[in-house]
């Protein structure tokens, strides 16, 4: 460090030419006082500094209230879980423990390894493959209809309980309560098992696999001939004739039916009055209530 150091203009002046008398005096020297000053390397240290010092200090152009409004307070608040979420977050965190720690090339950017998700995703195709066929299989005609018998079960044991009581003991509000487990009724005249096999029939029509047979026979009592049925056998052929009378009278019969089944079918035409065996003969009158 230089130092450096100045006199006073007494030393520094010319001499007197014309001396006095006075003798000499002498002046004191004066040294300037050295003040170190710090070494600042960059602008930038002095940007920093000077950001410190406002920061410390702030101008007195700022009131007192601004100055409060800027100092902000963070206080952590810790939220409890509940405890299932708790569980999850615990079981999450396991899982992915245990992902990472699986030896083994990974899907993609993810830390998935490919022995853990081949087996996963093949568990989630079943599944979704079980789902799907079970929403069909629930959603099928064939499940509607059990529906539907399951609830006319249900509404002809409760007409069968009423039945049993007797006349006197039945009340008004209990044929109402019948009455309201009935949403839809309607009065089929080839009954029941007719109607069943044309809802077969309509299956087998949309999916030839849909059951263990490939065909439906109608052959009931009623009139098989209107459904499109052919007699094949000698039942058949026996209940053709009684359900249609006049084809035993017709001379073409002969050709169409073996001669059993003609013989069989006059010996129970002859014991019919009227020669009627149409579905309307000791009908039941089934009721398809939903």
């Amino acid at each position: 460090m230089a130092f450096t150091s100045s006199l006073t203009s007494h030393f520094l002046s010319l001499p007197n030419k014309n001396p006095s008398l006075t003798p000499f005096q002498s002046q004191p020297f004066f040294f300037p006082t050295l003040h170190p000053k710090p070494l600042l390397s960059s602008p930038t240290s002095i940007s920093t500094v000077a950001s410190a010092s406002s920061s410390k200090n702030p101008s007195s152009n700022n009131n007192p209230k601004q100055s409060r409004q800027d100092e902000v307070v963070e206080v952590e608040v810790e939220e409890e879980l509940p405890w299932i979420q708790e569980k999850a977050l615990d079981l999450v965190e396991f899982t992915g423990s245990v992902t990472q720690a699986i030896p083994g090339p990974r899907v993609g950017p993810t830390s998935l390894p490919w022995i853990l998700a081949v087996p996963l995703g093949y568990a989630g195709l079943t599944f979704v493959i079980a789902f799907v066929k079970t929403v069909r299989k629930f959603s099928s005609p064939k499940a509607q209809r059990r529906k539907l018998v399951g609830k006319n079960a249900l509404l002809c044991k409760s007409v069968d309980d009423l039945l049993q009581r007797g006349r006197d003991e039945v009340k008004v509000d209990d044929l109402k309560g019948i009455e309201n487990k009935v949403l839809k009724c309607q009065y089929a005249v080839r009954g029941e098992i007719v109607t069943l096999a044309q809802n077969l029939q309509k299956d087998l029509l949309a999916n030839p696999d849909a059951h263990s047979f490939d065909e439906i026979i109608y052959c009931n009592i009623g009139n098989p001939q209107s459904l499109g049925q052919q007699p094949i056998t000698f039942f058949r052929e026996v209940l053709a004739l009684c359900d249609y009378p006049a084809l035993l009278d017709k001379s073409e019969t002969q050709g169409l039916f073996s001669a059993d089944s003609i013989e069989r079918a006059w010996q129970i035409v002859d014991q019919i009055p009227g020669r009627a065996t149409g579905a309307y003969s000791h009908s039941q009158d089934y009721f398809d209530a939903t």
